[in-house]
């Protein structure tokens, strides 16, 4: 939504590559505006996926917590 709008408002030319994070933006001054919504997206969908494998992880220890019976 925000790319298009960008995209819209500017007619200079406009390169955009996520895989190896090469950012060719024409000189404007709302490209950092640009670059730290696309930084904050993808933290917050780090943290999602962060969250999930810790929940994976809990369940998976208290699995083995409850089958291994430790003797002292």
């Amino acid at each position: 939504m925000f790319m298009k709008k960008f995209m819209k408002a500017n007619n200079k030319r406009f390169y955009y590559r996520c895989t190896n994070y090469v950012y060719k933006i024409s000189k404007n001054e709302d490209t950092s505006i640009l670059l730290y919504n696309y930084m904050l997206n993808n933290i917050q969908q780090y943290f999602k996926f962060l969250k999930y494998l810790l929940f994976f992880h809990l369940l998976l220890f208290t699995y083995i917590y409850n089958k291994v019976d430790i003797k002292y």
